[in-house]
């Protein structure tokens, strides 16, 4: 990449680089980089209000992506973080679509002098979204000059640089072919391993106990976790995998944002499925898997974050892909940091891997790369970052210990310190204030087994270019297994929170420092005392200590203890006094000669609840079925009703309600066959607020 000129001012850097589109970033000039040869912007002096570019080729087509800025910004934050704090009036009460809409998302007159003003150049419009977070356009340039009146509505613009990209380095995976696997079953023509090595995911549940969230009857019902990936998979994997583990009830939705990746599974794959198969094997029966999908940019990163969180009905997401905090530009992390904040006042969980090459995390083609450095975005600060630990278990495959995971030279768990966030007033507790601490935000802050040499993952592959060789089964590892199996502990969580008359649990960090701070932090995490993550010098930068460390945060869960506190935190600050909804629909897809539908209502009030169900079918009179539950403590209960339809088979599915019903006893429950309708059961999405 070429510098074609600089100049800097007093208040923060303010550079030109060629190609770079600057944009005012918290009251200074930022700029974005290119690849050299695109275009000549020039940034303006310090207090102007425009920017002029003059492009070296005015008919060539470039695909820009506008980023809009929050309203009430400091507002928005500042609301989010009181909803942590103990007892506060706003816990839990998670901001609706109207409300952000209301108060805090770009107004759509804004971003209609956006898409107009783009428009007058000769662009058209490829992108926009229900928030307004984000115009995405495509055209060509000649001497645009953004008058005064629209610089302070936009955060950012992407698409003009597509040099930085993300990573997860390196594929931490190795194949298992040639090795003797005595213990073996068959599932649908795929062989089915049951050896210790790697690990299974009933020996991960076993290891970390999962299981007291089966035993208790958890297993994701209701929940849906979405991934970011820039890579494709094969589905026929995921199901080989979920034939011989669980979790292939669970509905797999695949979400194109920009596009997509452009092409099938590629190099990537091995991350996107690994991700997939742990999350379906450790929470089986989620209602869905959102896959969202975007080329590997920073365009594509920003747009597939603003279209996760645009669409806040999922309330757990996962990354296992990143960038060095120094590598990405100061306009695209603060954009970021908007949309997290956003994210956590919807009352989403993000979880983030924070790097698999220690505290070198810059990739090697990267100019940083020898830089101590954490990753994006696990050093964001609305972002649950994920470090790795090295897993030893018993004989019966019981937890035994963990280490900082740390195999060679270059290959650890990432950690350090945030060079761009100052820490959080909620990352406090033994540990946190150390000899390295600077006053700025501390990463990871929990872990999981990641080392996929000596207690790696089963994974399932078979893409050719991201899997070599004929045999399918392969152990890996790295934080970016970390992360999504964290992400679906979160879902086992909510569901449980839910159940006990509480929310999604949200915006997690707050309420595991203060878990971490309790009598509870021995009985809920395990604390990881010995190795370091230095992968530079080996001066032994970062040690693991007791209680907190820069290396493997808090530690790795115990889950079902963790899950318990968090659902009680989540209930006791703020239990629920509304119903999220007195109506839910059901897309039962097409239909079945004896259509057969199972039930199962949860009333756990102190009164009785009424649900009436209403069937309503194609060219025929629609049925109602009105069921009365007694009021229980927290026992389940079922009824079964068979409705004749004309159909050529039968359906089966099951829905649960939480006990909303202590509050509105005539919740109303209706289900059709209407493509239009949701497919999944927004009584399990999270809570809103009340109004």
């Amino acid at each position: 990449m070429d510098q074609a000129h600089s100049h800097w001012d007093s208040a923060s850097l303010s550079c030109s680089w060629c190609g770079s589109w600057c944009v005012p970033v918290w009251q200074s000039w930022q700029c974005q980089r290119c690849d050299s040869g695109a275009y000549q912007w020039n940034c303006p002096e310090p207090g102007e209000n425009q920017y002029t570019g003059r492009a070296t080729d005015a008919n060539q087509r470039i695909t820009l992506s506008v980023g809009l800025r929050l309203r009430n910004a400091d507002a928005l934050k500042n609301y989010v973080d009181s909803m942590k704090r103990p007892k506060s009036l706003n816990a839990n009460h998670y901001l609706t679509k109207s409300q952000v809409a209301t108060a805090y998302a770009p107004l759509a007159s804004s971003e209609q002098s956006i898409i107009d003003y783009l428009q007058s150049y000769g662009f058209h419009v490829t992108l926009t979204m229900s928030q307004h977070l984000v115009v995405g356009v495509q055209g060509t340039v000649s001497d645009p000059m953004v008058p005064s009146s629209l610089a302070g509505l936009i955060q950012n613009v992407s698409g003009l640089d597509n040099a930085v990209t993300f990573t997860h380095p390196p594929i931490t995976k190795h194949s298992l072919s040639g090795q003797s696997t005595p213990n073996t079953q068959s599932s649908n023509a795929v062989t089915c391993l049951n050896a210790q090595h790697p690990l299974l995911p009933s020996e991960v549940a076993t290891a970390y106990n999962c299981n007291g969230f089966y035993s208790a009857g958890f297993k994701g019902e209701g929940q849906t976790i979405a991934l970011v990936e820039f890579d494709d998979y094969n589905l026929s994997d995921i199901k080989a995998y979920t034939g011989c583990y669980g979790g292939g009830s669970v509905p797999i939705n695949k979400h194109l944002v920009d596009g997509g990746t452009g092409s099938g599974p590629s190099r990537g794959a091995f991350e996107v499925e690994m991700d997939m198969e742990l999350i379906l094997g450790m929470a089986p029966h989620l209602a869905g898997l959102n896959v969202y999908e975007a080329p590997n940019t920073e365009q594509g990163s920003n747009d597939m974050w603003a279209q996760i969180i645009n669409n806040d009905a999922v309330p757990v997401i996962s990354t296992s892909w990143s960038i060095c905090e120094v590598d990405a530009s100061n306009a695209d992390l603060n954009f970021e940091n908007g949309l997290f904040i956003l994210a956590a006042a919807q009352g989403q969980t993000i979880f983030a891997a924070s790097g698999d090459a220690g505290i070198n995390a810059c990739d090697p083609s990267s100019p940083n790369y020898g830089t101590i450095s954490v990753n994006d975005p696990a050093s964001q600060p609305y972002v649950t970052g994920v470090g790795g630990t090295t897993l030893t278990l018993t004989a019966n495959n019981d937890y035994s210990s963990e280490t900082v995971w740390h195999n060679d030279p270059q290959d650890a768990t990432g950690g350090g310190l945030s060079s761009i966030w100052s820490q959080p007033s909620w990352q406090q507790g033994p540990g946190v204030n150390n000899s390295y601490s600077n006053g700025h935000r501390e990463v990871p802050d929990v872990a999981l087994n990641a080392d996929w040499q000596y207690s790696g993952y089963l994974v399932y592959c078979t893409v050719a270019v991201s899997c070599p060789g004929s045999y399918p089964w392969w152990y890996g590892g790295g934080t970016s297994a970390s992360a999504p199996l964290w992400a679906a502990m979160m879902a086992l969580t909510n569901q449980k929170s839910l159940h006990d008359g509480g929310f999604n649990v949200g915006f997690i960090n707050p309420l595991l420092y203060q878990t971490a701070n309790g009598t509870s932090y021995s009985n809920d995490f395990h604390d990881v005392t010995t190795g370091n993550n230095d992968t530079i010098d080996s001066t032994g930068k970062y040690p693991a200590t007791p209680n907190y460390d820069m290396t493997t945060g808090l530690g790795s869960f115990n889950a079902w203890n963790l899950g318990q506190d968090l659902a009680k935190l989540a209930v006791s600050q703020n239990p629920r006094s509304t119903p999220a909804a007195t109506k839910w629909y059901f897309a039962e897809g097409s239909v079945g000669g004896s259509f057969q539908e199972y039930l199962t209502i949860l009333n756990s009030s102190a009164q009785n609840a009424t649900v009436q169900v209403q069937y309503l079918r194609i060219r025929q009179p629609g049925r109602c079925l009105t069921r009365s539950r007694p009021a229980v403590a927290t026992r389940s209960t079922s009824m079964r009703t068979w409705v004749s339809r004309p159909a050529q088979r039968s359906r089966r599915s099951r829905l649960l309600l939480p006990p909303m019903f202590r509050w509105w006893p005539n919740a109303r429950c209706t289900l059709t066959g209407r493509a239009l309708c949701p497919a999944a059961p927004m009584c399990w999405e999270r809570p809103t607020r009340p109004t």
